[in-house]
């Protein structure tokens, strides 16, 4: 026996996108977060859809309970970053009066959707911590045709950098918020 599907139904059941990372980062001034998805399989056009949930009792429930991140840039091994930002100006907030802190967890359950709207990637759901945005290590790099000057320094332990790339030479900046 044979059967015959169109090439509409084939396509639709081949799940090539994934998730490999999710984010929840805390801004470290205001009430604002940003959540972000590591994705393969996808495209410029895709989104993730997002519901999101308290894992505990003591995490304050989120307002907006399902949204659509959107692919915002592609790496150069094809994965791409998909986002949302919430700054809570006007309607777009994530979390009411009582806020959300770093060590809060959530479940997260994300499918990523083509252009089209249609899931090509299997529903997955994972617990996510809400990390500091500010807080995490950041890189100064820099370079030209003979050199390149990588140089790591944490956010939260200096607001002046001061970065030696000569023997008596160095750049100095301030960090802005």
């Amino acid at each position: 026996m044979l059967f015959a599907f169109p090439i509409e139904q084939v396509t639709a059941a081949d799940f090539t996108g994934k998730i490999k990372r999710i984010r929840i980062r805390k801004r470290r001034v205001g009430s604002g977060y940003n959540i972000s998805a590591n994705i393969t399989g996808g495209s410029e056009g895709s989104t993730v859809k997002v519901e999101i949930a308290p894992s505990s009792k003591e995490s304050p429930k989120p307002i907006a309970g399902t949204f659509s991140l959107k692919v915002t840039s592609k790496d150069d091994n094809g994965v791409f970053t998909a986002e949302k930002d919430f700054a809570c100006l006007k309607d777009d907030c994530l979390f009411g009066n009582e806020l959300a802190e770093a060590g809060d967890k959530y479940q997260v359950t994300t499918t990523v959707l083509n252009k089209d709207g249609k899931p090509i990637s299997k529903t997955t759901t994972k617990e996510v911590e809400i990390e500091n945005l500010g807080l995490e290590k950041a890189r100064f790099k820099i370079s030209n045709n003979k050199n390149i000057i990588d140089y790591p320094f944490g956010l939260k332990s200096t607001s002046i950098l001061k970065i030696p790339f000569a023997e008596n030479y160095f750049f100095e900046g301030v960090l802005s918020k």
